[in-house]
């Protein structure tokens, strides 16, 4: 069963930029966090981290479902975001992340 984890650059922080990512393992999940996360920065290193996200099982829902169905690891390198804070990882309430999804529109 894959685990839902986020990857990121441990130098620059998840606010800065974040990949969903599913996996078997956090060494797995690192992995394919490198080869993406490394992609958006211009360093020749990069101090890839991962989070696993225990607490978020909406996540699946992002995830590539025949990818999922076969049980192969893979990324989601933009997951869809929140329209009011462009932030993604929250459960989404009327279009919204949990945290927006009380503001009125104006």
């Amino acid at each position: 069963m894959l685990n839902i984890y986020m990857g990121f650059s441990r130098g620059a922080g998840s606010e800065e930029g974040a990949c969903l990512i599913f996996a078997h393992t956090a060494k797995e999940a690192r992995k394919i966090a490198h080869r993406i996360v490394g992609g958006w920065y211009d360093n020749d290193w990069l101090d890839t981290a991962v989070r696993r996200l225990r607490k978020s099982p909406w996540l699946m829902l992002e995830a590539d479902m025949k990818k999922l169905a076969e049980d192969e690891p893979h990324a989601i390198e933009c997951p869809i975001t929140c329209p009011t804070c462009n932030q993604w990882g929250h459960e989404r309430i009327n279009g919204r992340c949990a945290n927006c999804g009380e503001v009125p529109n104006v």
